[in-house]
């Protein structure tokens, strides 16, 4: 399962039936300083431990509880600072081409930026344009894409903020 919105439906699903899933890939939270090595830190995030991120931000309640299921077998976050330090460049482009012969998922992501790549948008940006769920979905065909560890998940709620510890 991938998600790149609020965590709700997931949430819903979870409440509403027993059915476990057994991975899921997650646009959302922040991994900073303590987890995130230095010199992989964007500079705007550089230092930060927690961050305010929309996804989970947009029902905290539906997010808390994704988190915390146990039905759920292994959980992939892709956070906000990792999501803004990667762009969709035409080097990716041909790596996920490579693979959409052999791979379904692949083929639907490959398809679905042709596409976008057709737009005006991607167009005004020629040097790559800034993902977030797409990063996502790319980990779904090959997690060696992103470097993952194993972390809690930490809500500030005075702050609004997301972060992780080891």
């Amino acid at each position: 399962l991938v998600t790149g919105g609020p965590l709700s439906n997931v949430a819903a699903f979870l409440r509403n039936t027993t059915l476990p899933i057994e991975t899921m890939v997650i646009q959302g939270g922040f991994a900073g300083e303590g987890v995130a090595p230095e010199e992989h830190q964007l500079k705007k995030f550089k230092g930060m431990t927690h961050c305010v991120t929309t996804n989970f931000n947009a029902n905290v309640p539906a997010a808390q509880a994704v988190l915390g299921s146990e039905r759920i077998g292994k959980r992939y976050c892709v956070g906000k600072n990792v999501c803004h330090g990667v762009t969709y460049t035409p080097s990716l482009e041909m790596m996920v081409q490579r693979r959409s012969t052999t791979n379904l998922a692949a083929d639907l992501i490959f398809q679905g930026m042709q596409k976008y790549r057709t737009q005006a948008y991607l167009g005004a940006h020629p040097l790559g344009k800034a993902l977030h769920d797409t990063l996502a979905a790319c980990i779904v065909v090959d997690r060696t894409v992103c470097e993952f560890k194993e972390v809690d998940m930490q809500y500030h709620r005075s702050a609004h903020s997301w972060g992780c510890v080891l």
